[in-house]
């Protein structure tokens, strides 16, 4: 029996309910004998964008071609990106399964750019939560207040919380726990399929 105090859940994606050995960067810099630093600067100058919806991936990436040193067509490059990643946490979708059978609701709340964001909802995570809320969509990303403000405010319209601390959620990233806490969320650091257990139950 889960904790009548609380009333939906939120999970983050990579981390928490997504969770490949490696990123896809450093298996295609391994693959490809690449610097993985290389790569990395891709997603430091330039992924921020895509993942509040300012900058199209697929029209990114042919701008870095060069950089990746990939020469096929970009959906190709991307269909590997997102196989390379599903790698799906399926004890906590399990008990995420359970929580839900119980009325309670989940959801998934993840910084993605839109054509990952689609991958997720419709191959790795269909009917899984009772909604997916994506950066790309939103227009923000986490740890923005305001990324945590418009799903308080979505859930509180659909009458699913009144409160923020009805609300549990669940994050791998210190930065984004603490702001999900400064708005008065249940937020922790995730570290496992039996921490989430002992929250919900406590």
């Amino acid at each position: 029996m889960t904790n009548d105090k609380i009333k939906a859940v939120l999970f983050d994606a990579d981390g928490v309910t997504i969770t490949p050995k490696e990123p896809f960067s450093v298996q295609y810099a391994k693959l490809h004998g690449l610097d993985p630093k290389i790569l990395s600067s891709f997603f430091d100058a330039h992924f921020g964008e895509a993942l509040i919806g300012k900058r199209d991936l697929k029209e990114l990436l042919e701008t870095k071609r060069d950089l990746w040193e990939w020469k096929g067509p970009i959906e190709n490059l991307l269909t590997n990106w997102f196989e390379a990643e599903n790698h799906k946490n399926q004890e906590l979708l399990i008990l995420i399964h359970q929580v839900r059978a119980t009325g309670l609701s989940c959801y998934l709340a993840m910084n993605q750019e839109k054509y990952r964001s689609k991958y997720i909802k419709e191959i790795m995570f269909p009917e899984v939560f009772d909604f997916i809320y994506s950066s790309a969509e939103i227009g923000m990303k986490k740890p923005d207040p305001k990324y945590y403000q418009y799903i308080i405010n979505e859930l509180q319209n659909a009458h699913v919380i009144h409160e923020p601390g009805e609300i549990v959620y669940f994050d791998d990233s210190v930065s984004n726990v603490q702001a999900a806490k400064d708005l008065g969320l249940q937020a922790h650091l995730y570290t496992g399929v039996e921490q989430v257990k002992k929250v919900m139950l406590s």
